[in-house]
């Protein structure tokens, strides 16, 4: 596994977003495709509601190899005193360690939370999900799931939720049991976004888009 962090430089002669050295075993085409997806999309992340937000967001590097970037909203300010400067922990794994890394996720979290998501995802809720998002997925369509935004503890319910969707067997079998669809749990706008993104409601209603909401 390799890995890498992207965060922002302010005593820097160009003040920004830069990885921390080494980069060193990456290819240089590899980084330029970690620089453009590690982070989740839209504006609006300095708002309070998304201090210490955090998101997972997973992407192809190629056929054998995926990129997990764990974000974090900080509370940094930027050189002109600007917030919602983010911070990525990126790992790098194949297909194979790939589906252990997020199967070994959902044992992480808390007993509470674990708890919350059984409750949102009842056999009746989660075979009527499926019902909406497999067609979508079939025809290779983006799928936008939408929740109220209350925190970030409380949007770890659907991480797990989203976790446990892009693990399970009926949506590994559309990608022929290769490595899951790639995702995004949090995420501010859905436009050049993962296949699989969750948005805060009030975000998906400002869009035309059909988001799927998550009970």
């Amino acid at each position: 596994m390799q890995q890498l962090v992207l965060e922002y430089v302010i005593d820097s002669p160009q003040p920004g977003y830069q990885f921390r050295p080494p980069t060193n075993g990456f290819k240089e085409a590899d980084l330029r495709l970690i620089w453009r997806q590690a982070m989740p999309r839209g504006t609006g992340w300095n708002g309070d509601a998304y201090q210490d937000a955090r998101s997972l967001k997973c992407f192809a590097l190629d056929e054998g190899r995926i990129a997990v970037s764990l974000v974090h909203v900080t509370g940094e300010e930027d050189e002109l005193g600007r917030r919602g400067i983010r911070r990525a922990e990126i790992a790098v794994l194949d297909n194979d360690a790939y589906v252990v890394f997020l199967e070994s996720l959902l044992g992480r979290y808390h007993e509470s939370i674990l708890e919350t998501a059984n409750q949102h995802i009842r056999p009746y809720v989660w075979k009527r999900m499926l019902r909406l998002i497999v067609p979508r997925l079939k025809a290779h369509k983006q799928v936008v799931l939408s929740h109220p935004y209350s925190g970030p503890v409380a949007w770890q319910v659907v991480e797990v939720l989203i976790l446990r969707l892009v693990t399970s067997k009926t949506i590994r079998l559309l990608e022929g049991w290769g490595a899951p669809a790639p995702f995004t749990t949090l995420a501010l706008d859905w436009r050049d976004e993962s296949p699989i993104v969750a948005l805060p409601s009030e975000k998906a209603a400002q869009k035309d888009i059909q988001a799927i909401r998550i009970p």
